[in-house]
C-alpha cells in the first residue's frame, strides 16, 4: 500500500486560479460590431460572462494505491534469458475535478445551485482506477557476433481521472462512459536493442520501439451541457438518422469508424478515449567502424577514429502522433501531426 501526494505545481496551479488571484471568464458567442479587429473589440461589452474559480474538497483524502507483483526469470540452455513480470494496481481516492455548480437547465446563463454564472470547479477524492501490467523479455548476450535483447509490456490501466487532478468529467455526478484507459497512453508497446559484428571491423547497432492501441478522446466541440467545459461527447446515433451534409445541418449524424455519432441529442454519449491512433514504429540505426591510429599496443595515450553513419526512423514509416478529434470537423479521424521522417547523419570522432 502506498500514499500519494500532489505536486508543488499542482498545487500552485489551483491557487493561481482561485478566485482571489486569477479568475477565468468565459463568454458565449461574442460579438462585435463590423469587421473583427482585436485591438478594439471588447467581447465583454453587451455580454455575460461567466467566472470560472478552482478550491479543495474538505477534509480531502491522499490518493491510496496497491501493487502486487509476481515475476520469474530463467536461463536456459546456451545463455538463452527470458522473464516475465505480471502486476495487479488498484487505486482509490483519486484526485480528480468536478464542477459543483453546473447550470441546473443545461443552458450556460441558466440557474445554479449554488451562485450563478459561477463555474466551481473542485478537487475531489472520488475517482477510483484499477489495471493490470504485463512485462514479457527474451535476450541473449553471450553469441559472438549478435547480441541482443527483446520485450513487450501490456499496459492496461483504467480510471476516471486520466491521472490529472484538473480532469473533469463530461456530467458532474456521473461516472457514465468514464472509466477508459488514459489519453496518450499506449496498451502495448514493443521494444528492443541488438548488436552486430561485421567483416572489416565494423559494428552495426540497431534500437527499436513500437507502440500501439493509443487511446484519444473524441468530442463535439462544444459545450452541450454549458457547464464550461468543452469535453462533451458525441451522442450514439440511432440507425435510420440522416446524415449531416452540407443542406442537412441539424438533427443529423456522422457516419463514423465509431459508428453513428451525433454533436447534439438526448440519451447516451460515447465512451472516454474511444478513439485508437496508429500504431507508431521507430527503428534507429548505427554503423560505424574504429581505425587505431596508435599501432604500439602498450602507447600510454593510444588514439583511434571512429566514424559512423547513424538514422533514426530508418525505414520512415509514419508515425502519427495526432488524430484530429472533433465529430464533423474536416479533419476527424484524419493524422494532423506526426513525427520526424527519415533522417541520416555521419560523424567521426577523434579519441586520444
Amino acid at each position: 500500500m502506498f500514499s500519494g501526494r500532489f505536486s508543488a505545481h499542482s498545487y500552485a496551479q489551483l491557487l493561481d486560479n482561485d478566485g482571489v488571484q486569477r479568475t477565468t471568464s468565459l463568454i458565449y458567442s461574442p460579438t462585435c460590431s463590423g469587421v473583427f479587429n482585436p485591438n478594439t473589440c471588447n467581447p465583454f461589452v453587451g455580454s455575460t460572462p461567466l467566472q470560472s474559480i478552482r478550491n479543495i474538497q474538505p477534509h480531502m483524502p491522499n490518493l491510496f494505491f496497491s501493487i502486487q507483483n509476481l515475476g520469474f526469470s530463467h536461463t536456459m540452455g546456451k545463455n538463452w534469458s527470458i522473464s516475465a513480470d505480471y502486476y495487479i494496481a488498484q487505486m482509490w481516492h483519486y484526485t480528480r475535478s468536478q464542477n459543483i455548480n453546473p447550470p441546473l437547465n443545461g443552458q450556460p446563463l441558466g440557474p445554479r445551485p449554488l451562485q450563478q454564472n459561477v463555474n466551481i470547479l473542485q478537487w475531489q477524492s472520488n475517482g477510483r482506477g484499477y489495471g493490470n501490467v504485463i512485462f514479457l523479455g527474451l535476450s541473449n548476450q553471450t553469441f559472438k557476433y549478435v547480441q541482443f535483447s527483446l520485450g513487450s509490456v501490456r499496459v492496461n490501466i483504467i480510471d476516471n481521472t486520466n491521472d490529472d487532478p484538473f480532469y473533469t468529467p463530461q456530467k458532474t455526478g456521473s461516472n457514465a462512459g468514464e472509466f477508459a484507459r488514459r489519453t496518450g497512453n499506449a496498451l502495448w508497446e514493443v521494444f528492443g536493442n541488438a548488436t552486430a559484428k561485421l567483416p572489416y571491423a565494423m559494428q552495426l547497432s540497431a534500437n527499436m520501439n513500437a507502440q500501439g492501441d493509443t487511446p484519444f478522446n473524441l468530442t463535439t466541440g462544444f459545450d452541450n451541457n454549458g457547464d464550461g467545459n468543452f469535453n462533451d461527447r458525441p451522442f450514439l446515433a440511432s440507425t435510420g438518422t440522416p446524415i449531416c451534409t452540407a443542406t442537412i445541418a441539424s438533427n443529423c449524424a456522422y457516419q463514423t469508424q465509431y459508428g453513428l455519432l451525433a454533436t447534439s441529442g438526448t440519451g447516451a454519449t460515447i465512451g472516454r478515449n474511444a478513439g485508437i491512433q496508429p500504431w507508431t514504429f521507430y527503428l534507429d540505426t548505427n554503423l560505424q567502424r574504429t581505425f587505431k591510429l596508435t599501432h604500439n599496443a602498450k602507447a600510454e595515450h593510444p588514439q583511434s577514429l571512429t566514424a559512423n553513419i547513424r538514422s533514426s526512423n530508418v525505414l520512415n514509416h509514419l508515425n502519427v502522433t495526432n488524430v484530429g478529434s472533433v465529430v464533423g470537423s474536416p479533419t476527424f479521424g484524419r493524422a494532423t501531426q506526426g513525427d520526424n521522417g527519415r533522417r541520416i547523419e555521419g560523424g567521426l570522432r577523434y579519441s586520444f
